[in-house]
Order: structure tokens, then C-alpha cells, then sequence
């Protein structure tokens, strides 16, 4: 009984702290999304801006498909993702 009990208070704690420091995918989707062109006209091949935020979580190179995504507001969001880890 003590046994589950220990179990389940760690598991809590740890639920707790996981959640705490962990970003989750929908936030990062949703900073990634505001940092594109958002006029989603589907040049890329995905539905619209926020098609294009979800590959670029799955896969940080996706986002040199758009071809909206030029000079300056390019040079941000690659400042951007650099800071997130996602490109070197």
C-alpha cells in the first residue's frame, strides 16, 4: 500500500515538473507561425502559414520552402530559429 502510494506521489511530482519545463509543439507551432509572412497563399505546398509551422517543427529546414520569407524578415526568423536550437 506505501509501495503504490510512493508510486504515485512521483509520478505526480514528476508529471508536474515535466510540464513545467517542457515547451510543447503547439506553442512553438504558434511563435513560428507569427514570425512568417502569414498570407497563406500555399506556395510552399502546405495549406497555409500554419501547415508550414507545424512541418517546421518536424523538420526546421521546411521553412526555406517559402518563398515569401525574404531579406530581412528572412534574416529574423533565421535569427530566430537559431536561438531556438532548431538550425545552426
Amino acid at each position: 500500500m506505501i509501495g503504490i502510494l510512493i508510486i504515485t506521489v512521483t509520478a505526480l511530482v514528476a508529471g508536474i515538473v515535466l510540464s513545467f519545463f517542457s515547451v510543447s509543439s503547439e506553442d512553438l507551432t504558434s511563435e513560428i507561425e507569427k514570425r512568417l509572412p502569414g498570407l497563406n497563399c500555399g506556395a510552399c505546398g502546405f495549406a497555409g502559414c500554419k501547415g508550414m509551422s507545424e512541418e517546421i517543427v518536424n523538420n526546421p529546414e521546411a521553412y526555406k520552402k517559402c518563398r515569401l520569407l525574404r531579406k530581412e524578415k528572412l534574416e529574423e526568423f533565421e535569427k530566430y530559429m537559431r536561438e531556438k536550437g532548431l538550425i545552426k
